[in-house]
């Protein structure tokens, strides 16, 4: 019976030190999340970053779906997703102005320029109404800004998480909305021009 006991102790030992383990591992990845956020939340309200989009999810109809996964089954994309990595397509957020070169895949509802050979999102303007709200709970920061490129108005909401993924979704006064997957990183002073 001592024998059973010893081992009944050691049981329950061995249980609780994993149980105790845990918590303070989870503790640490609180506190590091955390500063993690602390951190986006300043990058954020910095308005120094640079967001290098990686993929593009457009907002089609049935029909720009049928046109695109025609067009794009070759290349190992689809309508529903395109990758764009390299191609160098970025958000650049510096002070109160945005510099941004996005792809557009979708359909235009208004008329732009005519003669033009930018299809994609240009805009290099001052921004309007930056706000920038966090969320603890889930470790997002998220901001939102107007901008317009003197021909059609955009609203940019910007989410990004702990990992360095950013979310940005465009809605556009022309276009249909579209949304971009990337990175983010701080703009050095001397990379602002």
């Amino acid at each position: 019976m001592g024998m059973n006991f010893i081992v009944k102790c050691f049981i329950v030992i061995s249980v609780a030190s994993c149980f105790i383990a845990c918590k303070s591992s989870r503790l640490v990845n609180s506190a590091q999340e955390k500063e993690q956020l602390a951190a986006l939340i300043q990058l954020i309200e910095s308005k120094k970053y640079q967001i290098n989009i990686k993929a593009v999810y457009p907002f089609n109809t049935t029909a720009t779906n049928q046109v695109l996964n025609t067009i794009l089954f070759p290349t190992g994309n689809s309508a529903a997703r395109i990758d764009v990595q390299g191609n160098g397509n970025f958000i650049k957020i510096m002070g109160d102005s945005i510099d941004a070169d996005l792809p557009f895949f979708g359909e235009r509802q208004i008329s732009g320029n005519y003669g033009t050979t930018d299809n994609g999102i240009r805009v290099q303007n001052l921004m309007k109404q930056y706000t920038v709200t966090t969320n603890p709970k889930k470790n997002t920061v998220t901001a939102k800004l107007n901008a317009n490129n003197n021909v059609e108005n955009h609203t940019f909401i910007i989410w990004a998480s702990n990992s360095d993924r950013v979310q940005v979704i465009v809605n556009s006064s022309h276009l249909n909305p579209i949304s971009y997957d990337g990175t983010i990183e701080p703009i050095v002073s001397e990379d602002v021009q």
